[in-house]
């Protein structure tokens, strides 16, 4: 979340704070179950902008732009074309490569029949329907998952280039630097959000060589999993759902406020919203370099965890 001293004031940009998005209200969505919710965030920590002042606030609407075209949505749907659920992930290359987590495209179950692909044209309405993928390349264990775009939703082949976001590296982050996260929250309406933080520090893991989770303030809501988190206009996480270093299961202070699986009741089948004490995980950027390479050129990916 942006500093509070570096926030909108009226000497500082008045105009800022006042054209701030409100996330307020929405259809309901659904958002991939098995995976526990460990985020800590307030209601205040959505914003559809963040606002900062002087020429920060430029820097940050220009990378946000910049990279809002580039994140999407997917949708996992049955047989019907229904929603089963749904995740987030952002153009790597230009051919239609999407990086995204694995747990969005889980197919080991046979929950789903097809995943789509919804993309923003403008910031200010629900993203469009437009296309069909396939995964390519996909490690469980760290979570991670490339999808190619392979035809429109009719079938047809699509030769169309899209829009990335270059690729940073995860190793060069220092503690304090900020992060932005982008993506598709359940609780944020249909409509992109970002959300603002800073890098809070690193997790090793069990078996992961380095670094293995980038600790961070910045809200990760549940449908933001796969996401981008971006520092400097470049690629360098991806939000998860799960907490970073968790070790159990354990959900704390998560409360029901929302109506998210549209059945107009407040109950234990919505998305809960957590609330206090947490640092959410992202997944360094270093740890997928090795699935893209395999999806670029077309080559099978094998785990080596």
């Amino acid at each position: 979340m942006p500093d509070p001293g570096s926030g909108c004031t009226r000497a500082r940009n008045e105009a800022c704070c006042e054209s701030s998005n409100s996330t307020d209200g929405g259809p309901a969505l659904h958002t991939r179950s098995g995976f526990s919710l460990f985020v800590g965030i307030t209601l205040a920590g959505l914003y559809g902008l963040a606002c900062a002042g002087g020429g920060e606030s430029s820097e940050a609407r220009s990378d946000y732009e910049s990279a809002s075209a580039a994140v999407v949505q997917i949708i996992a749907r049955d047989s019907s074309g229904e929603e089963v659920w749904i995740g987030s992930g952002t153009f790597i290359d230009a051919s239609g490569l999407i990086l995204t987590n694995a747990h969005v495209v889980d197919e080991r179950d046979d929950e789903y029949v097809d995943l789509a692909v919804a993309i923003t044209a403008s910031t200010d309405l629900p993203p469009e329907l437009s296309f069909l993928a396939e995964i390519v390349a996909i490690d469980y264990e760290l979570d991670l998952a490339v999808i190619a775009i392979v035809s429109n939703l009719d079938g047809e082949a699509v030769d169309d280039r899209f829009p990335i976001v270059p690729i940073g590296d995860s190793d060069g982050l220092e503690i304090g630097d900020d992060l932005r996260i982008i993506g598709y929250p359940a609780i944020g309406g249909e409509t992109i959000t970002l959300t603002e933080g800073a890098t809070s520090g690193f997790l090793p893991e069990t078996g992961i060589e380095g670094r293995a989770w980038i600790k961070t303030d910045a809200a990760v809501l549940a449908g933001s999993s796969g996401g981008l988190a971006l520092h400097d206009g470049l690629l360098v996480g991806l939000p998860s759902i799960v907490g970073s270093g968790a070790e159990s299961d354990e959900v704390i202070d998560c409360d029901l406020i929302f109506d998210t699986n549209g059945d107009e009741l407040i109950d234990e089948g919505d998305t809960c919203l957590p609330t206090g004490g947490f640092l959410n995980g992202l997944r360094p950027i270093n740890l997928a370099l090795p699935l893209i390479e395999a999806a670029q050129s077309g080559t099978e990916y094998i785990s080596p965890y």
